[in-house]
C-alpha cells in the first residue's frame, strides 16, 4: 500500500485537530497510537485494515459511548484510507507495541445515518423521553436551563485554592456525558460563600451544553427546588389529586443534567428530601449528570436523611478555599480586561488584593466601589482605596459566624453542639441556646428565620421569644450579664 500506520494516522490527526477543540484533542486523540496497516482478504473482499493504541479501558468507552467523537474519528479515517477499511483499537500495551484485546468499532455508520458523520445525534441514556418535559398525559413545558453565560470555564479564574475544582469541572465539560465521566457522578462542591461554587457548577452545564446541543440541562436554587415543591403540594391538595407533584417530578427526571445549589438549605425539609431522593436515584441510573454545591462538609451535614446523604458521598467532593494573594489579583486583572478599565493602578490592584481576603464576591466588590471614583475624573489613590476597604472590610479577627458563636457557647457551658441543636429542654441547654440565639441577632444581624434554622429547625416565635428572655434577665441576673459579656469577649478576640 505504500503508506505506514504512522503516515496514515498523522493524516487523521490533521483532520481531526481542524474538528475539535484544543482539549478534546489533547485528552481524547492525541494519545492514541497507531499499530499497524495493512490489506486484509476476508470471504473475498479486499479491506486496508489501520489498528490503533488506546491507553486504556476509559479511551475505549469515551469514543464508544460518545456518537460525536466516534463520527468524527469514523469519517476521518474513511476520508484518509476510503470505505472499504476497518478500524481496530488494541487496549493498553506496552512501550514494544504489543497488543492487547482487540476492539472493533464498526467502520461505517448505518446507511440511515451515513451522510451524517459528525453531525449524527447522541444516543439517548437509558429511558430518557425523548422529549423532555413532552410527558404522555403531562402538558408540555418549556424550562429555561438558567444559565448565565459569563459563568463558563474560560471566565473562572483558576488557583491554587481551587485547582481541583477547575480541573474536575473542565474534564467534566471537555468529556461530555458518558461512562468516562461517571467517576465524577455525583459531584458535590463545597467552600464558603462568594468563592465559585455556583460559577464552577454552572461552567458545567453550559459546556455540556454546547457539546450535546440535544441534552437538557438545569440549574435551580435549592429555596426555588424546595418552592416549587411546594407549590406543587399545595395545587394537589386544593384538586383532590397528585397531578402536580407528578408534573414535578416528571419535569426534573427528564432531565440529562441536574445542577443543584445551595442544597444545604434543604435540611430538615423531610418531603423535599425524600421526592429529592427519588428524583436522584432516577437520574443516576439513567446515567445523567448530577451537581450539588453547599457551604458544609457532607460530614458537617445537619439534618439530612442519612440515605441522602450516602448518596451525595458516593460521587467525588470538592473543596473551594478562599483565594490566596496571586489569585486575587489574578482576579482583579482579569476583571480590568474584561471591562475595559485601564483607569486603576496595578499598586491600587495590589493593596486590594492584600488586604480582601475572604472571597471573590467581597474582592468585586471594593474593587468596583474604587473604581467608580474614577467616573468622576478624579484619580484613584492608595489613601483613597484604603479608605474604602477600611468601610467595606472588617477586620480579620472580628470575622465571627454562627457556628464560632454556637462552639463558643458550647466551651464556655461544657455542652455539645448536639444537645444545642437537639429537642433537649432541661435548663442548662435551654439557657445555653437562647444566649446563642442573642449573641447571633447582636453580632451578626442575623435574621431570626436563619437563626432558627441553624438550630435545628427552630420556629420564628422561639427565637424572638429566646432573644427576650436574655434580653430580660440580664438586667436582673449579674451572673448572666456577666457570662455573656465574656463570651461576647471571647469570640471578638479571637
Amino acid at each position: 500500500m505504500g503508506r505506514s500506520a504512522t503516515d496514515v494516522w498523522n493524516e487523521c490527526l490533521e483532520l481531526i485537530r481542524a474538528r475539535v477543540s484544543a482539549e478534546q484533542f489533547s485528552i481524547v486523540f492525541a494519545k492514541i497510537q497507531p499499530l499497524s496497516f495493512e490489506e486484509q482478504v476476508a470471504d473475498g473482499v479486499r479491506r486496508k485494515v489501520l489498528m490503533l493504541q488506546i491507553p486504556s479501558q476509559w479511551y475505549y468507552e469515551q469514543l464508544e459511548d460518545d456518537l460525536t467523537l466516534n463520527a468524527i474519528l469514523n469519517s476521518v479515517v474513511t476520508a484518509v484510507i476510503g470505505r472499504d477499511r476497518e478500524l481496530l483499537y488494541s487496549i493498553g500495551g506496552g512501550s514494544t507495541g504489543a497488543a492487547g484485546p482487540q476492539m472493533t468499532i464498526p467502520s461505517v455508520p448505518t446507511s440511515a445515518s451515513r451522510d451524517q458523520t459528525v453531525d449524527l445525534q447522541p444516543k439517548e441514556l437509558g429511558d430518557a423521553r425523548m422529549t423532555p418535559y413532552a410527558i404522555p398525559a403531562v402538558r408540555q413545558v418549556i424550562i429555561n436551563p438558567n444559565l448565565n453565560p459569563e459563568k463558563n470555564i474560560e471566565n473562572f479564574v483558576k488557583g491554587g485554592c481551587n485547582e481541583l475544582g477547575y480541573e474536575v469541572a473542565r474534564q467534566i465539560g471537555v468529556v461530555g456525558l458518558g461512562k468516562a465521566n461517571s467517576k465524577f457522578n455525583p459531584l458535590y462542591i463545597f467552600g464558603a460563600s462568594g468563592l465559585g461554587k455556583t460559577h464552577l457548577a454552572q461552567s458545567i452545564g453550559i459546556a455540556i451544553r454546547e457539546r450535546h446541543p440535544d441534552r437538557y440541562v438545569l440549574y435551580v436554587a435549592a429555596m426555588n427546588f424546595l418552592n416549587e415543591y411546594t407549590e406543587a403540594v399545595s395545587k394537589d391538595k386544593m384538586s383532590g389529586n397528585s397531578g402536580a407533584v407528578k408534573d414535578f417530578i416528571n419535569r426534573y427526571e427528564s432531565l440529562h443534567v441536574l445542577i443543584l445549589d445551595d442544597v444545604h438549605e434543604l435540611a430538615h425539609k423531610s418531603g423535599t428530601q425524600d421526592v429529592l431522593f427519588s428524583i436522584f436515584n432516577y437520574l443516576l441510573n439513567r446515567g445523567c449528570h448530577i451537581i450539588f454545591t453547599s457551604l458544609y462538609k457532607l460530614v458537617d451535614m445537619q439534618g439530612f436523611r442519612e440515605e441522602l446523604l450516602s448518596r451525595f458521598k458516593s460521587g467525588i467532593q470538592v473543596e473551594l478555599l478562599p483565594p490566596d494573594f496571586d489569585t486575587r489579583l489574578r482576579i482583579l486583572k482579569r476583571s480590568c480586561y474584561a471591562d475595559g478599565i485601564d483607569t486603576v493602578s496595578e499598586e491600587v490592584l495590589k493593596l486590594i488584593a492584600e488586604r480582601v481576603k475572604t472571597n471573590v464576591r467581597e474582592l468585586k466588590g471594593v474593587f468596583f466601589s474604587v473604581f467608580v471614583r474614577s467616573l468622576t475624573g478624579e484619580e484613584v489613590t492608595v489613601e483613597f482605596a484604603e479608605s474604602v476597604i477600611s468601610d467595606m472590610v472588617r477586620d480579620e479577627k472580628k470575622l465571627i459566624t454562627m457556628r464560632m458563636i454556637i462552639a463558643q457557647v458550647c466551651e464556655f457551658y461544657h455542652l455539645t453542639p448536639e444537645a444545642i441543636l437537639s429537642k433537649q429542654r432541661k435548663r442548662e441547654v435551654s439557657v445555653a441556646r437562647q444566649i446563642i440565639m442573642y449573641l447571633s441577632r447582636e453580632l451578626l444581624q442575623a435574621s431570626y428565620k436563619v437563626i432558627g434554622e441553624q438550630l435545628g429547625n427552630r420556629s420564628h416565635a422561639t427565637c424572638v421569644h429566646g432573644c427576650a428572655q436574655v434580653e430580660k434577665f440580664m438586667e436582673t441576673e449579674r451572673r448572666l450579664r456577666e457570662e455573656v459579656e465574656t463570651i461576647r469577649k471571647l469570640l471578638l478576640e479571637s
